[in-house]
């Protein structure tokens, strides 16, 4: 296996899956897909588009060679794109039609320029006991990321340079502070930083409104990083088609 988007999940490679997820989507009119494979004009991609096509006439699917990075890989096709565009993972095997249209609704009655998804980590905790999610402390409470976020703005391009910035200092830790604001980090650190401080002193400092969706599904904040990503994410698949 040459790239993690194309591992099976429940017999599907998980990229399918979430291309699935896209074409059913009402808020979706464009999907534009970064990788995997090297090649500019890929079979398997032109494929992938065809069957797009043919469950969605009227759906235009492109695709991108993939960058050294994520943020290098959105970077690279931003610029080429219409606005609004909605950014997620290949990795999120259990994105639905009903996420995707709930987060987008949120983001344009909200008036954002750049929205991010958040879930609430208790209600993660509680759908899936013992399931290691990252969870990000805030003054408000923890919350676990959804892979999701609307670029509404042009100059939402700004925030993913500065993306790029941080991943390029990942393992430069002083590099890292100075670039976010050691005041960030020791508030942080200190569990004294509130998510509505950081949604403005971020808006303050890229000139954008920046805002967060809260989203109440939690399989929104599961993708699928380890083997036990993987068990956990077929047992709410087979629920799904138990359900059905």
């Amino acid at each position: 296996m040459t790239h993690k988007a194309l591992a099976p999940v429940a017999g599907q490679p998980m990229l399918e899956r979430v291309l699935g997820a896209l074409q059913a989507s009402q808020a979706i009119a464009h999907v534009a897909l970064c990788g995997p494979w090297d090649s500019p004009h890929p079979p398997q991609a032109d494929a992938l588009a065809q069957r797009l096509h043919q469950a969605r006439p009227g759906l235009a699917c492109t695709y991108w060679v993939p960058q050294a990075s994520p943020a290098r890989s959105a970077a690279a096709c931003l610029g080429h794109l219409t606005l609004p565009i909605l950014l997620t993972t290949a990795d999120h095997a259990l994105l639905t039609p009903a996420i995707i249209d709930a987060f987008c609704a949120s983001a344009s009655h909200g008036q954002l320029d750049l929205a991010v998804g958040l879930v609430p980590h208790e209600r993660v905790a509680s759908a899936f006991p013992g399931s290691k999610r990252t969870r990000l402390r805030f003054a408000e409470g923890a919350f676990c990321g959804a892979n999701l976020f609307a670029l509404r703005h042009a100059h939402a391009s700004r925030v993913v340079a500065f993306w790029q910035q941080l991943e390029d200092a990942r393992k430069q830790p002083f590099t890292m502070a100075r670039r976010l604001g050691p005041g960030i980090l020791l508030s942080y650190a200190l569990g004294r930083l509130s998510l509505a401080g950081l949604l403005h002193r971020l808006s303050a400092r890229f000139a954008l409104r920046i805002g967060v969706v809260v989203l109440n599904e939690p399989e929104a904040a599961v993708d699928v990083d380890s083997l036990a990503d993987l068990m956990l994410v077929e047992q709410c698949l087979a629920r799904r088609a138990a359900a059905c």
